[in-house]
């Protein structure tokens, strides 16, 4: 008999880590009005951590922000590592749970 150690990435918390390590970068978007990435020309007025109280199925992440005079929104699911394939279970969820808020 074999014994293969599991890896400290999956026992730990490095996917909290992660999403704590994201969560720190917008803040500091939302605290200097700064302009993510994303939203070109925009203000991050609002954050929002674990916005599944709010309705959301992306809810690690909800920005809020306004583009040229327009709000904007936009989920985060954090995620430090995704298989992309069709039979990944998690991978179907991340994209089912998208496909829900695109809606």
């Amino acid at each position: 008999m074999s014994v293969h150690p599991t890896s400290p990435a999956a026992t730990g918390d490095r996917g909290g880590s992660f999403e704590q390590l994201l969560d720190v970068c917008y803040l500091t978007y939302l605290l200097t009005q700064g302009t993510p990435p994303f939203m070109r020309g925009g203000i991050l007025e609002e954050l929002h951590l674990q916005s599944g109280h709010l309705g959301w199925a992306t809810e690690d992440l909800l920005l809020v922000g306004t583009v040229a005079g327009q709000k904007r929104k936009v989920a985060i699911q954090a995620k430090s590592a995704l298989k992309l394939t069709a039979e990944n279970a998690e991978c179907i969820k991340v994209f089912a749970d998208a496909w829900k808020d695109f809606n």
